[in-house]
């Protein structure tokens, strides 16, 4: 195949190609248009639903807050209370050792040489 050949087949073949691909018609604008409403569509309904999830997970955080924020709140009286309790029952445990040893002092006093049971 000479040169001049291959030139002729190498036009042939660009023209049938050209040819060959058509251009879009009106009714692939219009399938390509509703395609792209459809698109728009579900990313508007996608994003409806993620708003609706989204204030939905911010009512229950803020439930779930103020319970919380309650139980908090019920916890710390609660810890007040039990330090109250506990410095109380320290107290009554010194006033009680103060109250043996002065029992024990006196009994020694009163009883020289006899031995606490």
């Amino acid at each position: 195949m000479n040169f001049q050949s291959k030139i002729l087949v190498l036009i042939s073949f660009v023209l049938f190609v050209s040819c060959s691909t058509s251009k879009p018609t009106a009714a692939d604008k219009m399938r390509d248009g509703a395609n792209l409403k459809l698109d728009l569509a579900d990313m508007w309904e996608d994003g409806d639903k993620m708003i609706t999830n989204g204030e939905k997970l911010v009512s229950d955080g803020e439930k779930d807050k103020q319970k919380a924020i309650k139980m908090k709140e019920e916890a710390e009286k609660l810890l007040n209370q039990s330090e109250a309790k506990i410095q109380e029952g320290n107290k009554m445990i010194k006033e009680g050792t103060s109250l043996k040893m002065q029992s024990e002092t006196e009994y020694i006093k009163r009883y020289p040489g006899k031995k606490l049971d």
